[in-house]
């Protein structure tokens, strides 16, 4: 912008004296042109100039002003962005908008004969062998707004609060839990007490293996498909405490289109039953198979 007006300058000055040029001066002829009524003219040439000069700062500044407006609306809206693909599969949350969740590629392990360091944190039941599941099976408690509770649809005068005089939190504070913690926490209560009577069951090794790897499978599962859709809490009668209202509104993929999909395209069941081991197959290590199951209880 200041070249072009520093240009524009040279040019009038070149229009008004020609020696800059390189050419001889016309005293005669520069009178005439001053009698003619030169000095009009050149103060229309600076009025001409002072207008393409304003002309130019706003422009600049209306093109600044653009470009702050789209900085501050991209990041404005940065975090409704963030969970877009999430957003697609599960239902709006509180949580949504207060952090970006990565989705990442993992291999989620689920070996039938582990090691048995794994085996043990699988099926111990006792207090104090359960420390490994304790960052899993902890169900804690949020804060909500009546707002918050109205977008998740269910009716605020019906859900529990943190009292004021008790929190200080004013009385726009409704309480919620993830539905995903409550998920792990009723299998923990499963594994629990499916490895609490282990010790009474005659079922051999490898049915307990079974189970161990299914209690691994949907750890993995409801991690891997963890979403933040909300469960508000209720005060039932004859509780002390608020319990969870589980009655979630979610959004779930189609599962009879996926379970039609599985009965009509599998291989036929008793040809697999059948099957032989081909001669050219790859066969996997099994070492903590033999040294673990073969013919023995755990």
């Amino acid at each position: 912008m200041i070249f072009k007006f520093a240009a524009y300058q040279d040019r009038r000055s070149r229009r008004l004296d020609p020696t800059l040029d390189g050419g001889e001066a016309d005293v005669e002829g520069q009178k005439d042109e001053s009698a003619l009524g030169n000095e009009p003219r050149s103060a229309s040439v600076v009025t001409e100039a002072a207008m393409i000069l304003t002309s130019l700062i706003i422009a600049n500044v209306l093109l600044l002003g653009i470009h702050i407006g789209l900085l501050l609306t991209s990041r404005c809206s940065a975090p409704a962005k963030w969970n877009l693909d999430m957003e697609r599969l599960s239902n709006w949350s509180p949580v949504s908008n207060e952090i970006d969740i990565p989705i990442r590629p993992k291999i989620r392990s689920r070996d039938l004969f582990p090691s048995p360091d794994v085996l043990n944190i699988r099926e111990r039941t006792k207090s104090e062998d359960n420390a490994a599941w304790d960052d899993f099976d902890n169900v804690r408690t949020h804060i909500a707004t009546r707002a918050d509770i109205l977008k998740l649809g269910k009716d605020p005068d019906k859900i529990a609060r943190l009292e004021d005089s008790y929190w200080g939190l004013g009385d726009d504070a409704y309480m919620f839990q993830l539905d995903v913690m409550h998920q792990i926490h009723c299998l923990n209560l499963l594994r629990q007490t499916a490895f609490g009577n282990k010790e009474n069951e005659t079922r051999n090794s490898m049915w307990w293996s079974r189970l161990s790897n299914c209690v691994a499978s949907l750890l993995q599962n409801l991690q891997c498909h963890a979403t933040t859709e909300a469960l508000t809490m209720v005060w039932r009668e004859g509780d002390d405490t608020p319990s969870p209202d589980l009655d979630v509104n979610g959004k779930c993929r189609d599962f009879e289109a996926i379970r039609e999909w599985d009965e009509l395209h599998a291989v036929d069941s008793d040809m697999f039953g059948k099957m032989a081991i081909p001669k050219d197959a790859f066969l996997w290590p099994n070492s903590v198979r033999r040294a673990t199951f073969d013919g023995r209880r755990r």
